[in-house]
């Protein structure tokens, strides 16, 4: 691909950006003490796909901050994607965990959590999306 095809982040399919957080999730997670599921998350009502959800995340000795670092990589993956990470927090402790990791409360059941990509700057300020604001790095 020459410099100026470069591929804008918007021009690539939300289904794509999914599937490549997952992808790299488990890469990073494989050989680790840990067992992670994931999904891609299709919105009921538009049936579009607006991000992931970890569905399991059991570290086979808790405490031993494999679960942390794969949580850190999504959260790594899914900023450069630009993907929202979803997940079930059913208990304190689970909710703790996650918490620390900024995820924060979502819109939907109580014990449902969401971690979303910062905004960019432009958007903060109110300014005008800039050419090629969405570029992927």
């Amino acid at each position: 691909m020459d410099d100026g095809d470069e591929v804008q982040h918007d021009e690539v399919p939300a289904e794509v950006k999914a599937e490549s957080v997952i992808a790299g999730v488990r890469a990073f997670a494989e050989g680790l003490p840990v067992t992670v599921e994931m999904r891609t998350y299709v919105n009921p009502y538009t049936d579009e796909v607006q991000g992931v959800v970890l569905t399991d995340l059991f570290a086979d000795v808790p405490g031993n901050g494999a679960g942390g670092a794969v949580v850190k990589e999504m959260i790594r993956l899914a900023e450069l994607a630009g993907v929202t990470v979803y997940t079930d927090a059913d208990g304190p402790r689970s909710a703790g965990f996650y918490r620390k990791m900024g995820f924060e409360r979502s819109t939907g059941r109580g014990h449902q959590l969401a971690w979303h990509p910062p905004l960019p700057e432009w958007v903060l300020n109110g300014d005008e999306e800039p050419s090629g604001a969405f570029g992927m790095r």
